[in-house]
């Protein structure tokens, strides 16, 4: 690794020139000469894929994860840097890189991406370090710290206190982008490897020699107590411990309780050789499972509640690839296995779900549920996420590849819609194979340099988006090849489509309530005043045997009181029985309740909508107006911090739904009777004013169901909650 050498050498030297008065540990704003920003700029850096990982880059026929997009390296003064770490805060990943160059040369960036919507991850925010190398970074309160290296001659600290190890804090601004307000803080080592918060502290693990654990103040970057030993690799935290990884011939956990403080240290032994040169992300703590990355010994998993050593499980690869990256989400294991690839596993029963190997190194590998980000050199970062199955190729900004039946011959180029989402405009683009025989096609486009490449099946047609932009304006020509001939030129000059308006048309799944532990839902405000309209289908599937069964409620997740939705009564012998009801309630001492003149538990599919103007509400079943009462709740919307869809919303979950429910709306004006007839007859305008979110339910997979109008509400399914073909339309 870059400066180790270096270190070895001067290692004996050094060793009694360490400082006890702490006057080297000074901060300093760093100079903006050395930190360029760049916050809108980043033409031809993605590269969009959504779709399977090609079959020279896998091993195996399936896996949950898909190809979603590649983003090339940042560079910086002619050198390209290679990803360190990534962090997932608040639908952001943010990335550190570093120059893996020669000793002397120090270069790094950060950068942040939304991944609001997984299958449009999108650049957004950059900050490139002429002067230092970043090795890891962590995200809390509007700072991003981080940690690495610089060239100890130029940078003016002491150099009896450090040879150049750094911690750094970056402001970021108030739309949550990167900022040139940073502070940098010297440590007494070599080089920063790892860097975590914890409460008002950072604890960093610092150098492979003359460095160790460093426990500094958040606010100041002072140094506030250190443990010094060699080959300090990582640091993680679990159930309020501090996890430091020292590698080495005598590899070892050191367990902190809560502080850095030797009186409550203890030792886990690894009992092997840790050597993970390249790795980033060496150590990822799981409960109680420390993952641990050991270079050519593979990945080894150990409980931290017992000092045995002995691992609760082990992974070694048959390839010559090295263990340098480790880390779990809820259901899966990964890890970065250098040449070989990324294996990906199941968590609980460690079959193997996957094997990715792309060019270059897989250094490091993190997952927040819904992407992979994977690390690989200067090869840049390749982004996976959830399979998808049943992707309609006219409503979607994924990758599909379609049955053509037509009599067009040869190969054929057609540009298709702008489609809109998650605030982007993705342009889209056909390539059709009317051929007998599998073609492999090159294509480009011209004003971006944006290319990739597709092998089309015979009689098969591919769907795609070639690149994002903010605008609907602006010229793009693609080209597409066969080999080195050029097949045809089109000028994409498509209309504007809303990926809301189109999947309406083309209803695939609904969701399955079981009645008794099914819902799906966000913590996420919806409205913030009392005019907005929600609307649902449903459809019943028999009784549950509880008094309401709710269809589309907010409510407040700490609060068992606070209720407002719609629900459908069962209440055996009642005259309201099987009636849908329109509620506002507050500790049952203030709201009121709209009830439908009719019943609606038949089994079939009905349109409920519920819209509010302010001071009163009022219930729609399929386009009619059952009912309207006065809301007559003081507390606001804004004070229901989540929505759910099969059960209330509030502290104490009740009111299971039994049955189907499909294609959720929800608006910031108060829609008029044609408007709401409109939604019952399938025939609304997405581009309508107020028109805030709007989740379908036809993902088919997994468990998160996305907003395909606004990207900000992403819904998660849980208990006894499944996608049917049961639809609607």
């Amino acid at each position: 690794m870059k400066k180790l050498s270096f270190a070895l050498l001067l290692g004996l030297s050094l060793i009694a020139c360490k400082e006890e008065d702490g006057t080297s540990t000074s901060t300093g704003s760093t100079s903006t000469s050395n930190r360029i920003l760049n916050n809108d700029n980043f033409e031809g850096r993605i590269k969009y894929y959504y779709e399977a990982v090609p079959t020279q880059k896998r091993a195996g026929s399936s896996s949950s994860w898909n190809f979603i997009a590649e983003v090339s390296s940042p560079v910086v003064n002619g050198a390209t840097l290679s990803a360190t770490g990534v962090e997932f805060h608040n639908n952001k990943a943010y990335v550190s890189y570093h120059w893996n160059g020669q000793e002397n040369d120090f270069a790094g960036a950060l950068e942040i991406f939304d991944v609001t919507n997984p299958n449009v991850p999108v650049l957004i925010s950059q900050l490139l370090f002429t002067d230092t190398d970043l090795n890891e970074l962590t995200v809390d309160n509007g700072v991003v710290y981080t940690t690495g290296g610089r060239d100890i001659y130029s940078s003016g600290y002491d150099q009896n206190y450090t040879k150049g190890s750094i911690v750094e804090s970056v402001q970021l601004d108030a739309s949550g982008l990167l900022t040139t307000n940073t502070v940098q803080a010297p440590l007494p080592s070599y080089s920063g490897n790892a860097v975590k918060k914890i409460g008002n502290n950072l604890f960093v693990a610092s150098g492979n020699s003359l460095g160790g654990a460093y426990q500094v103040d958040a606010t100041t970057l002072s140094l506030i107590s250190q443990d010094a030993y060699d080959n300090s690799k990582f640091v993680d935290e679990a159930n309020g411990k501090i996890i430091y990884y020292r590698g080495g011939n005598d590899a070892k956990l050191y367990i902190h309780e809560g502080v850095m403080d030797s009186a409550t240290k203890y030792t886990l032994d690894i009992a092997a050789s840790a050597s993970p040169v390249n790795g980033k992300g060496v150590l990822h703590m799981d409960g109680p499972l420390a993952y641990v990355c050991t270079g050519t010994n593979g990945m080894k998993a150990f409980n931290i509640n017992n000092q045995s050593g002995t691992p609760a499980y082990s992974f070694i690869s048959n390839g010559s690839g090295l263990a340098n990256g480790v880390h779990t989400d809820d259901e899966f294991l990964f890890i970065a296995n250098g040449h070989d690839g990324v294996y990906i596993f199941d968590k609980n029963t460690h079959i193997q779900d996957g094997l990715f190997y792309f060019d270059g190194s897989a250094n490091y590998v993190k997952s927040n549920g819904n992407n992979v980000f994977i690390a690989n050199g200067v090869g840049g970062l390749k982004i996976l996420g959830r399979a998808q199955t049943n992707i309609n190729a006219y409503c979607s900004n994924l990758t599909a590849f379609v049955e053509y039946s037509g009599n067009q011959s040869g190969v054929t180029l057609s540009p298709m819609g702008y489609y809109y989402e998650n605030g982007y405009y993705g342009r889209r683009w056909r390539i059709r194979n009317g051929t007998a025989s599998a073609k492999t096609i090159d294509w480009e486009i011209t004003e971006n340099g944006a290319t990739g490449t597709y092998t089309i099946p015979a009689n098969k047609e591919v769907h795609f988006t070639s690149h994002f932009t903010t605008a609907t304006t602006g010229t793009y020509t693609m080209k597409i090849y066969e080999g080195t001939s050029l097949l045809s030129t089109q000028v994409h000059s498509g209309s504007i489509i809303d990926i809301a308006t189109c999947s309406s048309t083309s209803n695939g799944y609904s969701i399955y309530f079981d009645g008794s532990t099914g819902y799906t839902g966000c913590d996420y405000v919806l409205s913030t005043d009392y005019t907005f309209t929600m609307s649902t289908w449903f459809k019943t599937d028999g009784t549950t045997g509880s008094s309401d069964r709710a269809i589309f409620t907010m409510g407040n997740n700490n609060n068992p009181n606070l209720q407002i939705g719609m629900y459908l009564k069962e209440e055996a012998g009642s005259s309201d029985d099987g009636k849908v009801v329109l509620r506002t309630s507050m500790y049952a001492s203030s709201g009121s309740e709209a009830f439908s003149t009719d019943r609606f538990d038949d089994g079939q599919w009905h349109h409920a909508a519920a819209v509010f103007d302010g001071t009163n509400m009022f219930l729609y079943v399929d386009g009619v107006q059952q009912n309207s009462a006065p809301i007559m709740l003081s507390a606001q919307p804004q004070y229901c911090n989540r929505w759910d869809v099969g059960k209330w919303s509030d502290s104490t979950p009740s009111g299971y739904f039994k049955g189907w429910i499909d294609e959720i709306t929800f608006w910031s004006t108060d829609l008029s009777t044609s408007q709401v007839q409109n939604l019952f007859n399938n025939t609304f305008t997405t581009t309508a004013s107020g028109f805030q979110h709007y989740w379908t339910f036809n993902e088919g997979t997994g468990t998160i169901n996305y907003d395909y109008v606004s990207g900000t509400s992403l819904a998660n399914m849980a208990g006894g909650s499944s996608f049917s073909t049961e639809t609607p339309f």
